[in-house]
């Protein structure tokens, strides 16, 4: 027998965002429902949150191909730097995993936002290489190569099915790069 679809509802919302930089895309996603996290691999020391600074219920994780911590008003910095006063035991890849693991064994928020795919496979990209920097700031990372593409391929995807499997709403933010040489033809 057939269903009127006024009585369809989605549990909970699983969407990807795809835009330029700048465009509101971290925006647009705390937008959902609160408490909302935040995790992101952005490389600034911010982790790209400035732009929801004054959202209530908004709460960061940032993920970093080196060790972070905090210091003691909160602000991530290295694990390295003297102001830090609560370390990352995991970087990168490894620490995705655990705090999905976390979220599924206990998860107080109701979104999680990925801030952004892209700049999680750069990261998955740096693990892979074994470089010390993002591709951007690497001379050689042209040498890459398609096995090490398509490893880094499965390793996101196997990343991410975790993430979209938590029972909340959750937000997939990517990136779009442009991988031409700027110009000026206006």
């Amino acid at each position: 027998a057939a269903v009127p679809v006024t009585r369809l509802r989605e549990e909970w919302v699983k969407l990807c965002v795809y835009g330029r930089n700048r465009s509101g895309k971290t925006t647009l996603a705390c937008q959902f429902t609160k408490p909302l996290l935040l995790i992101s691999s952005e490389p600034d020391a911010c982790g790209g949150a400035m732009s929801v600074g004054d959202m209530e219920g908004v709460y960061l994780q940032r993920i970093s191909h080196k060790l972070l911590g905090q210091d003691s008003n909160g602000r991530w910095v290295d694990a390295d730097d003297k102001r830090c006063i609560r370390k990352d035991a995991l970087r990168g890849s490894d620490k995705l995993t655990a705090i999905t693991a976390e979220l599924q064994a206990s998860n107080p928020f109701k979104t999680v936002v990925s801030d952004t795919a892209t700049s999680l496979q750069e990261l998955m990209l740096v693990e892979i290489m074994r470089w010390d920097a993002p591709p951007a700031l690497m001379p050689n990372a042209k040498s890459v190569g398609k096995e090490n593409y398509q490893y880094r391929a499965e390793k996101w995807r196997r990343a991410m099915i975790p993430l979209l499997d938590l029972k909340c709403n959750v937000v997939i933010l990517c990136q779009e790069k442009d991988h031409n040489a700027a110009t000026d033809d206006f």
